[in-house]
């Protein structure tokens, strides 16, 4: 629906957000999609470890110490790397930030907001009830701002970035690139078969009948 609304409406400023379940694993189906087709629109992740919603259940970011209600003894698998994922399949803006830094989390997502393509934004945001593992204290410790000088438009420099050189999480904009966006390919491929720029499905139906 967010992509449908980002082509269709492109005088909109299409945000959307969620948590690391649905955003990895429910509806991990679609992440990678809107990454490469470079929809413009902002994605804002809670990343908080587990299903915080549904009650307590390992997610695709839950670290293996963490036990739950599905995973009473501890998880058997280790946890995705968002930022990595992301960047593989081709944001055009990622970005990570800590809920206990509200300015550096304002400022990223006002420069996502102002990006023209996907912009991603993963904020650690701890779940006291169902995760007490991942505290604040522990994101505290866990995060280190991106590096001064740090080149966001280096693809490689990002990657390395996001593989939490030293184990600490990196926050701030990692990678930023301006490329074109799906509707702007879409438009292209208008003009080349007859110059209409128009979504209307109404106005669709009518053209394709004999």
């Amino acid at each position: 629906m967010a992509t449908g609304t980002a082509v269709a409406r492109p005088d909109l400023a299409v945000c959307v957000s969620g948590g690391d379940g649905d955003g990895f694993s429910i509806g991990g189906g679609h992440m990678p999609h809107m990454a490469r087709k470079n929809v413009n629109m902002t994605y804002i992740l809670m990343d908080n470890g587990i299903y915080g919603l549904t009650k307590g259940q390992y997610s695709p970011t839950s670290r293996p110490e963490m036990k739950a209600y599905t995973t009473p003894y501890g998880g058997p698998e280790e946890p995705m790397n968002p930022l990595l994922y992301m960047l593989t399949y081709g944001a055009t803006y990622v970005a990570q930030a800590f809920a206990g830094k509200p300015n550096i989390c304002a400022e990223l997502i006002k420069g996502a907001m102002e990006h023209n393509g996907f912009a991603y934004v993963n904020i650690f945001s701890q779940c006291p009830t169902f995760n007490k593992i991942d505290t604040i204290q522990h994101y505290r410790d866990l995060v280190e701002e991106v590096p001064e000088g740090h080149d966001a438009s280096d693809l490689g420099a990002a990657m390395e970035l996001a593989r939490r050189p030293g184990g600490k999480a990196p926050m701030g904009l990692l990678y930023k690139a301006n490329k074109p966006t799906l509707r702007e390919n879409l438009d292209k491929i208008i003009e080349k078969v007859g110059g209409h720029a128009d979504y209307d499905i109404n106005q669709i139906i009518a053209r394709s009948k004999p």
